[in-house]
């Protein structure tokens, strides 16, 4: 029999086993307690209530899988019942975790995804066991297992196919068990040979089928019964957590025609993936985020102790077990060991929480709103702020519902007028116009975030996805192409004016008053008026003027004009904007006349202006003495390398003619301009240093940002 054989063998009983306890738990459903509640979260959670009738001597009790156990009695809570009611215990079988059932049935070091032949075998040493090898039958304790890189022992083997003399053979190792008999009979298998082994010791079988479960992953489709002990006769309820798919929300928004409010439907889709059907099952769904964590806990943990040993050494194997005084004296010396098994670590787990959100950056690239000029607050032109009163929103829907085991159900949530303004949008003067609404919450929940599909009176008209809308919140949902409006920038004309500085650790913090004057031309061919939305880079502290209405958009960060262009219109608007915008510039690469020029800004506050011109002088006695550093290092390299011919050239002549004289006199100057050059190239080093200091010292009496 193939390794393969037997290893199906081993994995057919292992079913056998487990499919007899599934039996007996199928049995044990009759008594379950059914699901009356569900609620789900957002983290992959759920909250399950379970509710029956307690009395004296009823055995109730609630099933779950096997994975969700440590969920179950870490959350598990007892509602209802009366003041003579009480809940004794809840009693359910240990699970045992995968590292101890391994060690126990000596299988500790075996692989976890898979286990062979010999490994199992492994776990049957010093076992009863009946072992079927070819015609043989043996019948005794499994004393050892001998696999391939412990064997010694060769047979002979002809090669295949070969007519070769028998002296010609190959040695060969073979794997094989070693059997003590009843009678004392020493028997040795080779493990190709044997077709089946089979414990005849309860114990062993069990232990074996339990880390053999394990290895397989069969705990996963187990259901442990927790049973209820308690006195008292009330209905009773069971709640706690598991894992359960995330509920998601997906809506239908139906524009309004012919004077109709528009309308938006939620639908959410719930998955049942259990085993077991609801049935008139009251659901309720969570828009919120509540901290949830795996825990270890159903499986018994053990504590580590501080091995302790005699101060004397002491064997646990007697020193004449197998030998005697002459043959210590020989120098054969007996092993004197105690064995420690390695302590078995149980599985921990790591908890990674925690959620946000991102944003996009807002204004023009590089600048912020500035603190210190004040323009105007495009924020208060935003319309109703999002308001949420609590951390979760739930939705129940109306009528308690089924869905069978392993479905999926889409749910009604949501049904109700909202406003919904038709536009078109612009991301910017260079973009696509866009078809979108403009959708208010105007109910009194959040709506969780989803895909939206869009329908008007020609049906069918785009799809979108809606963020999260806290109540009160305005967003603006595109979903197609609208090719009958079109929109263009004529002409801009940008102005900066500083207005203030500040500064701080090498940077200098610049304070602009940006004013735009922009002309757009919006054409509108199609045979209805349009209201057309443009998206700007404007920071919060602004003031627009020119468009029909301005809006600041605070989940993009941009500023939002409005223009209302009749049917069959080109319509053209002057749009002036101001701005307070502050910007960082890093010290180090500003120039000195940038200083110079800005020092001279009539906007800038008197004492700045000076302080300005202090640090743009030092500034410039900065730069003239950087840009002569590298002029007198290229002298240095240049005279260096002059002296060095003049010396080769000394050596060539020995001295002792009118050239080596006048070599010798122009080395000597050279030498006396080198130590001139590096004197000077120090004292440059050191005025940049005070220079840097100076205008450093000069721009701290801006003061740092408020």
């Amino acid at each position: 029999m193939t390794i393969r054989a037997r290893m199906r063998l081993v994995c057919t009983s292992l079913l056998v086993l487990l499919g007899t306890a599934q039996r007996a738990q199928a049995a044990d459903t009759q008594k379950l307690l059914p699901i009356k509640r569900i609620r789900l979260y957002e983290v992959g959670v759920g909250y399950f209530e379970r509710s029956g009738l307690l009395r004296d001597g009823s055995d109730l009790s609630l099933s779950v899988p096997a994975g969700h156990l440590d969920d179950t009695l870490k959350s598990l809570v007892v509602l209802g019942g009366d003041a003579k009611t009480r809940i004794s215990a809840v009693e359910f079988r240990s699970r045992e975790s995968q590292s101890l059932a391994q060690a126990d049935a000596g299988l500790e070091d075996a692989d976890t995804t898979s286990i062979d032949f010999a490994t199992a075998l492994a776990g049957f040493k010093g076992a009863q066991v009946e072992v079927k090898a070819g015609p043989r039958m043996l019948r005794g304790r499994l004393t050892d297992v001998i696999t391939l890189d412990r064997q010694n022992a060769e047979r002979c083997v002809l090669p295949t196919g070969s007519q070769a003399a028998p002296e010609s053979c190959v040695e060969e190792k073979e794997a094989s068990i070693v059997v003590l008999s009843d009678s004392g009979e020493l028997a040795r298998a080779a493990l190709a040979s044997v077709s089946s082994v089979r414990a005849l010791e309860p114990a062993v079988a069990a232990r074996m089928t339990r880390a053999l479960a394990g290895v397989t992953q069969r705990a996963s489709s187990e259901r442990p019964t927790l049973r209820l002990h308690g006195t008292g006769s009330a209905p009773i309820t069971l709640g706690y957590i598991a894992e359960a798919p995330i509920w998601r929300v997906s809506y239908r928004v139906v524009l309004g025609e012919g004077g109709e409010a528009a309308r938006i439907q939620g639908w959410a889709l719930v998955h049942n993936d259990s085993d077991e059907a609801w049935r008139q099952v009251k659901l309720e769904l969570v828009n919120g985020k509540p901290t949830s964590f795996l825990y270890p806990l159903a499986a018994p943990r053990y504590a580590e102790r501080e091995l302790v040993t005699p101060d004397e050494p002491l064997s646990t194997v007697p020193q004449l077990l197998a030998q005697n005084p002459d043959d210590m004296w020989k120098g054969s010396s007996g092993a004197s060991s105690h064995v420690t098994r390695a302590p078995s670590v149980g599985m921990g787990y790591s908890s990674v929480s925690g959620y946000g959100e991102g944003g996009g950056g807002r204004g023009e690239v590089g600048s912020v709103s500035s603190d210190l000029v004040s323009v105007g607050n495009l924020a208060e032109l935003s319309g109703a702020a999002g308001v949420e009163g609590a951390t979760q929103f739930r939705y129940t829907p109306t009528a308690a519902i089924d869905v069978a085991a392993h479905s999926s159900a889409l749910v009604p949530i949501l049904n109700e007028p909202l406003e919904l303004e038709p536009i078109t949008w612009f991301g910017g003067p260079e973009q696509a116009a866009e078809t979108a609404v403009r959708l208010h919450n105007t109910s009194s929940q959040t709506l969780p975030a989803g895909v939206a599909s869009i329908f008007a009176e020609a049906g069918f008209s785009g799809e979108t996805m809606l963020p999260r809308a806290k109540p009160g919140e305005l967003h603006v949902l595109r979903f197609g192409i609208d090719l009958d409006v079109e929109l263009s920038e004529t002409h801009r004309d940008d102005k900066s004016l500083p207005q203030a500085y500040a500064y701080s650790e090498d940077v200098l913090r610049e304070h602009l008053l940006k004013s735009s004057h922009v002309s757009y031309e919006i054409h509108n061919k199609s045979s209805r008026p349009r209201t057309v939305c443009l998206a700007l880079d404007i920071v919060e502290n602004a003031r627009v003027t020119g468009a029909d209405a301005v809006g600041y958009d605070s989940a993009l960060g941009r500023a939002v004009l409005t223009f209302r262009v009749p049917a069959k219109t080109e319509l053209k608007r002057d749009v002036d904007i101001s701005q307070g915008v502050m910007r960082n510039l890093n010290v180090k690469d500003l120039s000195w006349w940038y200083l110079r020029d800005v020092a001279r800004e009539p906007n800038i506050p008197a004492a700045q202006r000076t302080i300005l011109a202090r640090a743009a002088d030092a500034a410039y006695a900065l730069a003239i003495r950087k840009g002569a550093l590298p002029k007198r290092e290229a002298d240095v390299a240049q005279l260096l390398k002059d002296i060095d011919r003049l010396q080769d050239h000394l050596r060539a002549t020995l001295g002792n003619s009118d050239d080596a004289h006048l070599a010798a006199v122009e080395l000597r100057a050279g030498e006396l301009r080198l130590s001139a050059l590096r004197a000077r190239i120090d004292t440059l080093k050191s005025e940049i240093d005070i220079f840097a200091n100076r205008q450093k010292s000069a721009l701290n009496a801006l003061g740092t940002p408020r």
